[in-house]
């Protein structure tokens, strides 16, 4: 299945909502059955595996694996199952087929020759009990020091059969579907009894069981839902995909986005005291205020990132709070595009110094605007004092 079908598939669930209207409700109970049985004992493997229980864990590992199997096989009931193999002939002891001429009727009764043929028999038998008895010791002096045979064994392990071959081969994806096959492979018995037996091979094993369920568990859990249980289930992914995408977007635009910042300067401040720096004049709040040192002129300028479209500036004017002794009489307001032209002048002047000053609007229309300056031409009393400058914005 190519990645776009799979994605249609994991949105909109079609072949599951297909399988589900056509599947009868007791075989997706059996399969609901089967998948819930398998990952009850996959907890249990992790359980024991987890707290030193490692012969055991991986025992039920592979127990879990196959009961999950036998929920694909529910699916693919009516594959063909290919047969077991026949098997084989036993020897006897002597010809596979005896003559036809054994199953001819008896001469007729000899009784001194009826007494040598059982002492014949008697004798031939007690042989071949020594014999037989000998070859079975041989055989198990020879079992226990051969190891080779068990690893010959366990590489040459038969491919796993099952009804779910089919099914899972077209479900899963080579790689996984590989994998599948060779944890079963490596899980054929014998399988170490105690824990101190357990290797890191078997460590890998364990890992590879685990992977493999899951591979089939997610393969085959769609066919467990009922046709009511698929549509939740794609509102639900539509409503978080839909959700992330949100965030992604929020995101994105406060990354991404040029923060709302002014940089204010000036051309001096009283005493250089921070108390009474350029920001003063851009904070917001009224109680704050830009001074200027005794009777001298200067200017105050602040630059917007990003530029702005203005269709009003506002100056407050000071009046050096608790004192009441320095403020603004007049002024020049000039406005600065991002090109660094001048696009906006204009005079003003604040007629007195007054204890709660007023806003002061000067209506312009201007765009992509950068700077706003304020030259302080002439003050009253002790000096210049500007409390804000503030704009709206198009």
């Amino acid at each position: 299945m190519s990645m776009v079908a799979r994605v249609r598939e994991y949105y909109l669930l079609s072949d599951a909502a297909e399988d589900a209207r056509r599947r009868p409700a007791a075989e997706r109970d059996a399969v609901a059955a089967a998948l819930a049985l398998g990952r009850q004992r996959a907890d249990a493997a992790e359980a024991l595996w987890s707290n030193g229980h490692a012969a055991e864990g991986l025992r039920l590992a592979v127990d879990a694996l196959e009961q999950t199997l036998d929920a694909a096989s529910v699916l693919a009931a009516d594959a063909p199952v290919s047969p077991a193999p026949a098997d084989p002939p036993r020897a006897t002891g002597g010809d596979a087929e005896p003559d036809r001429e054994d199953d001819a009727d008896p001469p007729e009764s000899d009784p001194a020759g009826a007494e040598e043929r059982d002492a014949a028999e008697k004798d031939a038998a007690e042989e071949s009990g020594d014999a037989e008895g000998g070859a079975e010791k041989s055989a198990a002096a020879e079992s226990p020091g051969d190891q080779s045979a068990e690893d010959t064994a366990e590489d040459t392990a038969p491919p796993p059969t099952g009804a779910w071959r089919a099914l899972l081969a077209a479900r899963l994806s080579e790689e996984r579907f590989e994998r599948l096959v060779t944890a079963l492979r490596a899980a054929h018995p014998p399988l170490p009894a105690l824990d101190a037996s357990v290797s890191a091979t078997h460590a890998e094993l364990y890992k590879d069981l685990a992977r493999a369920r899951v591979d089939v568990d997610r393969a085959v859990a769609p066919a467990a839902l009922t046709p009511g249980q698929i549509r939740v289930r794609r509102f639900s992914r539509w409503a978080v995909t839909a959700l992330a995408l949100v965030l992604v977007a929020v995101g994105l635009y406060f990354t991404l986005r040029t923060p709302d910042r002014v940089y204010a300067s000036a051309s001096a401040f009283y005493r250089n005291d921070r108390q009474f720096e350029p920001e003063n004049a851009f904070d917001d709040d009224p109680r704050t205020e830009w001074l200027l040192n005794d009777r001298q002129t200067g200017w105050i300028e602040g630059r917007l990132s990003p530029p702005r479209d203005l269709s009003a500036i506002r100056l407050l004017n000071g009046h050096n709070r608790h004192y009441n002794d320095r403020a603004v009489r007049g002024y020049k307001l000039e406005v600065f595009d991002a090109s660094g032209e001048k696009v906006h002048e204009e005079e003003g002047e604040f007629e007195q110094l007054e204890p709660s000053p007023q806003w002061v609007e000067h209506p312009v229309d201007l765009n992509d605007v950068e700077r706003i300056r304020v030259t302080v031409t002439s003050s009253h009393r002790l000096g210049g004092a500007l409390s804000e400058i503030g704009w709206d914005e198009k």
